[in-house]
């Protein structure tokens, strides 16, 4: 695992979130800074998508924008960049439901309502499933 801190500036909330990557993750990320092109950034730069022939990071519009055009030329779909934070909320709850405290922290937000309000529901199908489960292995006693 690997701590790592985003500050206000780079959180979409302006909270701070510190938060351990899997090693696996953190390989990943490793990867893509050491071989992406060098005309994008020197080797030393600390961004993971850095701006094109600068010092700093790339505008976070600019990343979306090109989020959006890429997924939608190969697949043809309309998702933007804000679309990754519903999918992730929607697939850890249907892993595990019920459990919104770590959604909340996963995505930043600073009250549970909101996440609530956002997700409550995604997870139905997976919360039925998991009681017929039990109800069954009940049964078989």
């Amino acid at each position: 695992m690997r701590q790592s801190l985003f500050t206000g500036p780079e959180v979409k909330n302006k909270h701070s979130i510190e938060l351990e990557l899997p090693k696996r993750v953190a390989d990943l990320i490793d990867k893509h800074c050491a071989t992406r092109s060098p005309w994008l950034c020197t080797p030393e730069s600390p961004w993971l998508f850095p701006a094109r022939q600068s010092q700093g990071s790339m505008d976070p519009n600019t990343l979306s924008r090109s989020i959006f055009r890429m997924i939608r030329k190969s697949i043809g779909l309309d998702v933007n960049a804000h679309l990754f934070r519903h999918l992730a909320a929607m697939l850890y709850l249907q892993a595990r439901p019920g459990e919104y405290e770590a959604v909340r922290r996963l995505l930043g937000h600073t009250q549970l309502s909101r996440t609530l309000n956002f997700y409550a529901g995604f997870e139905a199908g997976t919360a039925t499933r998991l009681f017929a489960d039990v109800i069954d292995e009940e049964r078989l006693k």
